[in-house]
């Protein structure tokens, strides 16, 4: 019931429901979907992005953790230009989402790996370097540092 409105624009899209719900930030219809479809967290789509990968671009800290709790290897799935929703919360500054995929007993450096190189041969450090964000750059790069990330 509380979700007619957005039932309808899922009708209406063809796109995952389950990427609509992680850009809208929808966390119980995230963990809904999830429950009645768990394969839908591991699809990606024409773009390139899987609903990972938007969550933790978007910074989607709850999101991200109820993906988690799918399969902790969704933080290293690669969409476009081989980027995984790792490089996108490096790129963007979401320091709590790199820290969530780091540690705190969700994922350990050995099942997360932190010097992954994409496709134009960097790694998140040298991402974040090169390619400063909007904010938590510093707290990103202790964070990587401390992980054993390296430059390319």
């Amino acid at each position: 019931m509380i979700y007619k409105g957005f039932a309808k624009l899922i009708e209406l899209s063809a796109e995952n429901p389950l990427n609509i719900a992680a850009a809208m930030g929808h966390v119980d219809f995230v963990k809904e979907i999830i429950r009645l479809k768990p394969v839908f967290s591991r699809e990606v789509n024409q773009e390139g992005f899987s609903p990972m990968h938007i969550a933790a671009d978007n910074g989607q800290v709850e999101i991200v953790k109820e993906l988690m709790k799918v399969d902790i290897k969704l933080c290293r799935l690669e969409g476009r230009q081989k980027m995984t929703p790792f490089h996108h919360a490096a790129i963007r500054g979401r320091a709590e989402v790199v820290e969530i995929f780091l540690g705190s007993g969700s994922v350990s450096t050995g099942s997360l790996e932190v010097n992954a190189i994409n496709h134009t041969g960097i790694t998140a450090l040298d991402v974040i370097l090169l390619f400063p964000s909007e904010a938590g750059d510093r707290e990103i790069v202790e964070i990587l540092r401390s992980a054993g990330a390296m430059r390319a």
